[in-house]
């Protein structure tokens, strides 16, 4: 619990879903979320590819997230914004 405090705000950690996805899903556990109970899979099915990635890494950690889970997913996103503005 207190290691995943740690994460909570973390790069990795944060992911963007659709308003009403996002809304209906509220405070649940983070595997909850991925799983997609009582949301068919919103993760899996977002428009938004930063949720497609989080569920991906999700999916292969044995479907927990994890601090593992969330590095993968922060190294990602942060190689995918140096990609973006590196010249030329």
């Amino acid at each position: 619990e207190e290691n995943w405090k740690r994460f909570v705000y973390s790069l990795g950690n944060q992911c963007i879903l659709e308003r009403t996805r996002n809304s209906s899903m509220r405070n649940l556990h983070p595997d909850d979320k991925f799983e997609g109970r009582n949301s068919d899979h919103p993760f899996n099915k977002s428009t938004f590819h930063t949720s497609r990635t989080a569920h991906y890494f999700w999916i292969n950690n044995n479907k927990k997230w994890t601090q593992k889970a969330i590095e993968e997913n922060s190294q990602k996103t942060i190689d995918k914004i140096v990609k973006f503005y590196q010249p030329g």
